[in-house]
C-alpha cells in the first residue's frame, strides 16, 4: 500500500508533478508566442493618415441618361440624376462599352450614355469621360 511507503517517495512524486506542470506552462507560453509572431507578418488594412475614421472617399459625380439634343460641345440629357446638361471638350474620353475610342460625332440624340466629371452647378456637368452604352 502506498501510504506505508517512506515520505521521500511522496516528495519525489510531488516534485515530478511540479516539473510536469512547469513544463506544460512553458509549452503553452511558447505556443502563444508562436501565434503572436505569425500575426506580425500579416498586412493589416488601415485608413490613410489624413482620413478621418469612418469618412468615405469622395466620388466624382456621375450621370446615366439619354441624349435629348446635341449643340456643339453641349449635350442635353434626360437623366434621373441632377444633371440636364453635359459639357465636353477634346480632352474628354469618349468610348463605347468595350473601351473602344469613339468620335464625338457618335454622340447623337437618342443615344444612352453614362458620364463622370465635375459638377458645375445648375444641373451642368463638365465631363471627363463619356461611355456610349447604346448608340442610335
Amino acid at each position: 500500500m502506498f501510504w506505508k511507503r517512506k515520505p521521500v517517495t511522496h516528495a519525489v512524486a510531488l516534485w515530478i508533478l511540479v516539473g510536469l506542470a512547469a513544463a506544460g506552462l512553458i509549452g503553452v507560453a511558447g505556443y502563444f508566442s508562436v501565434l503572436a509572431n505569425l500575426r506580425q507578418g500579416v498586412p493589416q488594412a488601415k485608413p490613410s493618415p489624413g482620413a478621418e475614421a469612418g469618412a468615405r472617399q469622395e466620388q466624382p459625380p456621375s450621370l446615366f441618361g439619354t441624349i435629348v439634343s446635341v449643340d456643339g460641345r453641349l449635350l442635353k440629357v434626360d437623366s434621373k440624376q441632377g444633371f440636364t446638361e453635359v459639357l465636353f471638350d477634346e480632352d474628354t474620353s469618349i468610348t463605347s462599352v468595350g473601351g473602344q475610342e469613339r468620335p464625338a460625332s457618335d454622340l447623337v440624340a437618342g443615344a444612352v450614355i453614362t458620364a463622370t466629371g465635375k459638377d458645375l452647378g445648375g444641373g451642368k456637368m463638365d465631363a471627363a469621360a463619356i461611355v456610349i452604352l447604346d448608340a442610335r
